[in-house]
């Protein structure tokens, strides 16, 4: 899984394009991988890596699960979208994030033949969503 470190390497060494910026500190930028499908989005606050989004990326559960004892899945049955969520927390102690959210649309009748392209990346443990609606938090 991708470490602090080389977030600030792919960041200085790929087309990046400014999205937003708040305040100092507190920025969000658009990282193009030389060379790949691959799009990060990386959000600063308080000039600290946030949340990282990578899209374009197909991972499995398996996969996913390695860094993360356990997960928790949200049904997204309160607003009328289609998506589930699914939530990692907390991570492996050898993981710099310290939480991991998708959202997904289901496409198969098991959640382990699912692949996800779309994955967020917590650093900042008061950021790591919690699913209040389903009752469930950490």
């Amino acid at each position: 899984m991708f470490e602090i470190s080389f977030i600030n390497q792919l960041l200085e060494s790929n087309t990046k394009e400014l999205i937003s910026n708040e305040k100092d500190g507190d920025e969000l930028y658009k990282v193009l991988l030389n060379e790949s499908d691959i799009t990060l989005f990386v959000k600063f606050l308080d000039y600290k890596v946030s949340t990282v989004t990578l899209k374009g990326v197909n991972f499995d559960l398996k996969y996913l699960k390695q860094f993360s004892g356990e997960y928790k899945l949200g049904f997204n049955i309160y607003d009328g979208d289609p998506e589930n969520q699914l939530f990692f927390f907390p991570m492996k102690n050898n993981v710099d994030c310290c939480g991991m959210e998708l959202w997904y649309l289901p496409t198969h009748d098991k959640i382990d033949k699912e692949k996800f392209n779309e994955i967020y990346l917590h650093f900042n443990k008061s950021g790591v969503p919690r699913n209040y609606r389903t009752g469930w938090t950490w």
